[in-house]
């Protein structure tokens, strides 16, 4: 193999497993998060510290094949010589070796500028695309990053990428980051505080969407202080059997994909079962 062949592998190879890495350690760290009582700040610490361990290790690597790396070089450049003064090598050649050359990097490049949609569609190959919420399928986008539990609940959290928004809204720390979460009411009698928001006049809209075969009444429960100093929006919803709720909490410019899961929104297929047996045909 060239060493073209072989530098185009090992930075695909890097850029693959820094990938995997993200996103399984985010897993992991998400289920400490729910099961343990210290999961919360073992995330913190481990998500940054699983940051710093790659480029350490890399810059490890490259140090400890410092010397064969110069030997490379030079068998590959007196290798280049030789060819030419044998064959010399066509033009479309250098310019295709060159491209791929410069394929992990721009693969790469588009992983930085769009990695949360990247990570979204990793999930969804890591968890099922649709979930069932008490006989209801919700259907997060594909660039959304997928958490749940079970069939007890459903958060995706949606992003856009610097090559979407640009870099300022990431220097001046305010991400483009909306968050949803789809719950299964287990017994609405227990929960009946998730109501409140359907008769109290401390909100500042309703709305009613389809939701399978029943509705979803939401309400925009903004707090004044998120109105006045940021574009963050709060919404809580309930369907009208009682049996799952929906929360939103993010920027203005995501809460119609909100809406759009929830109306989109499927039901499995009930199997009739009789509880008393039904009468006998007359013989």
């Amino acid at each position: 193999m060239s060493l073209l062949r072989k530098r185009a592998l090992r930075v695909f190879t890097v850029i693959v497993t820094c990938l995997v890495w993200e996103v399984g350690l985010i897993f992991i760290l998400a289920f400490a998060s729910d099961h343990f009582a210290d999961g919360r700040d073992l995330f913190d610490m481990m998500f940054f510290g699983g940051n710093i361990l790659i480029p350490t290790l890399l810059i490890f690597y490259r140090h400890r094949r410092r010397d064969q790396w110069i030997k490379e070089e030079a068998e590959n450049w007196l290798a280049d010589r030789l060819a030419q003064a044998i064959a010399p090598t066509n033009n479309w050649q250098r310019t295709f070796r060159r491209g791929m050359l410069w394929m992990p990097s721009l693969i790469a490049l588009s992983v930085f500028l769009f990695l949360p949609e990247a990570m979204g569609i990793v999930s969804h190959a890591f968890d099922r695309r649709s979930h069932d919420l008490n006989d209801h399928v919700v259907h997060p986008p594909l660039t959304s990053f997928l958490r749940s539990y079970e069939n007890l609940y459903v958060s995706a959290m949606i992003g856009r990428g610097i090559g979407r928004v640009g870099p300022l809204a990431y220097l001046h720390k305010e991400p483009p980051l909306s968050s949803l979460f789809f719950y299964a009411i287990g017994n609405p009698r227990l929960d009946h505080d998730r109501d409140w928001f359907l008769t109290s006049e401390n909100v500042r809209s309703r709305r009613t969407v389809p939701f399978g075969s029943e509705t979803m009444t939401c309400a925009d429960v903004t707090s004044n202080l998120d109105a006045l100093k940021s574009k963050l929006v709060h919404i809580m919803c309930l369907s009208s059997n009682n049996d799952v709720s929906a929360d939103f909490y993010g920027l203005g410019a995501d809460v119609n994909i909100f809406y759009e899961v929830l109306k989109t929104s499927t039901e499995l297929p009930r199997i009739r079962i009789f509880h008393t047996l039904p009468p006998r045909a007359p013989e």
